[in-house]
């Protein structure tokens, strides 16, 4: 009976002990135990800490031109790197990930009337959107809740109709999320 009185008393004290020195443990022990338990956000592996759009990595600008002299050609687009200049072949959807445009931007290069364009997957030619754009003034669209292009995907643009002297610089601003 003591020795049990006796344990009962040991491990009160000793519990007594760990809440205060939870409470008094000075900052860095409490940095040793965050460090612990950090999490790594990487855009491989992202950790919504902020909006996915708003990472770096994940920002994506593709340009294009399209120039309506001729309604069977099929226009592709390139990344902007963070330089300005346009990187490698034409664009793809990374394997793995969905590319969701937030605006897309017409600003004309030459010529006057309108042109309807279409934008396309260019491996199975289904259409995303289509738009009858006036060559006067730039046009910019906005996609609040994103159009989304799939992996694997090469978005094109088609000029369908229309004037057969506008062109256009045509640029896709958006952001890769994880499928």
């Amino acid at each position: 009976m003591k020795y049990a009185k006796r344990m009962f008393m040991v491990a009160g004290a000793m519990t007594l002990a760990g809440i205060l020195g939870v409470a008094m443990a000075p900052k860095a022990a409490h940095g040793i135990v965050a460090a612990m338990v950090q999490v790594v956000n990487t855009a491989a592996s992202p950790v919504i800490a902020q909006d996915t759009a708003r990472q770096a990595a994940q920002i994506v600008t593709l340009s294009g031109e399209v120039d309506a002299d001729s309604f069977s050609r099929v226009f592709l687009f390139n990344q902007l790197s963070p330089q300005g200049g346009t990187t490698g072949p034409s664009y793809v959807v990374p394997s793995g990930q969905n590319l969701v445009i937030t605006s897309i931007e017409f600003a004309p290069s030459a010529g006057s009337g309108s042109l309807k364009m279409v934008l396309l997957n260019g491996f199975n030619i289904e259409d995303y959107e289509q738009w009858n754009i006036p060559a006067g003034s730039v046009t910019n669209l906005q996609y609040p809740t994103g159009l989304v292009i799939g992996s694997g995907a090469s978005p094109i643009i088609v000029p369908n109709s229309g004037s057969t002297t506008a062109a256009f610089n045509v640029y896709l601003h958006g952001y890769l999320t994880a499928n």
